[in-house]
């Protein structure tokens, strides 16, 4: 419902018509390569989780699991904090895996999302070094 009323009041400030243009102007293909490039870091996020999972124990088709991953994305963008998605899951696997400790499965779930973090920190710094930034901070 916070949703709602937040994309109701985004779209009473946006010129409709300009916002239509700009959507017909933009070239298809870079909208293919924005749904490709989003896919493939998913599915990397979901092989990377799942590693995880069996480490504590959890055994999961590869299948399963990028289901189970889109279904938290989809849970993260209605759930505040953008962690509800993970909570599903969590609750979800504790469901199906009465033996493995809940405690496992939030750490294991914490140690996805800092694994993503340390990638990202890495990929920024990698790009920092590439680019002019760095020319202009140190000299």
């Amino acid at each position: 419902m916070i949703t709602g009323v937040a994309l109701y009041y985004v779209f009473q400030k946006v010129d409709r018509e300009e916002l239509l243009n700009s959507i017909v102007q933009t070239k298809i293909a870079y909208y293919l390569l924005a749904i490709l490039a989003f896919n493939a870091s998913k599915i990397a996020s979901a092989f990377r989780v799942l590693e995880f999972y069996r480490a504590i124990g959890i055994y999961l088709s590869r299948l399963f699991n990028l289901k189970l991953s889109y279904v938290g994305m989809f849970y993260n963008l209605f759930l505040p904090g953008s962690i509800g998605g993970d909570g599903y899951k969590v609750y979800l696997l504790k469901q199906g895996n009465n033996q493995v400790k809940t405690k496992l499965l939030v750490a294991a779930t914490l140690l996805d999302r800092l694994s993503g973090l340390a990638i990202l920190f890495l990929l920024g710094g990698v790009f920092f070094l590439l680019s002019s930034f760095d020319a202009a901070l140190f000299y």
